[in-house]
């Protein structure tokens, strides 16, 4: 199966499926995510995963790995719902249907039946700045390294201070 497949990743400001089964994005593309330090966290983005395998493996099943690493390659654990630490994943088992029996008029294993999901992180992720992260997938506990979606944690903008005495400079009017 995970020679034969394909895999798309997009970083979004925002990711999420509308009740027809496609997947919207807003800010699309982004690399880079900026910080919020007074919540500890990145700003809020989205994942979008697609993964399409050949119209042959209609009726195919595979589990597949949505996973968080680190620069150095290490899975990234945050606070789960206890507080303790969680690695940060996310697993499914797929089975690849055919797009023609989703009463769609469309001639059967024409298209290549596919999976998608839109993961969202209204309140960020709690990541360390100044790093490069990794979302990979695995499926059936293979990857490539085409299937790695590389992002950029920024860190919060040096704050501006002024002289005790005020600003420095003419005075204008």
């Amino acid at each position: 199966m995970s020679t034969r497949a394909a895999v798309m990743m997009i970083l979004a400001d925002h990711a999420a499926p509308d009740p027809g089964g496609r997947l919207n994005l807003l800010g699309a593309g982004t690399r880079v995510l900026g910080y919020q330090p007074g919540q500890g966290t990145t700003a809020a983005f989205g994942l979008l995963v697609r993964i399409t395998v050949p119209p042959a493996l209609v009726g195919a099943e595979c589990v597949v790995e949505i996973g968080l690493h680190d620069s150095d390659g290490a899975p990234v654990t945050a606070p789960g719902p206890g507080g303790e630490p969680q690695v940060v994943r996310i697993g499914h088992a797929v089975t690849f249907e055919d797009v023609a029996g989703q009463d769609i008029p469309v001639p059967h294993r024409s298209l290549r039946p596919s999976a998608q999901w839109a993961v969202a992180f209204p309140t960020g992720l709690p990541l360390q700045t100044g790093r490069v992260h990794s979302w990979r997938v695995r499926i059936d506990h293979e990857t490539r390294d085409e299937w790695v979606e590389d992002f950029y944690v920024a860190p919060p903008p040096t704050p501006i201070t002024l002289p005790p005495n005020g600003p420095v400079g003419p005075v204008l009017g």
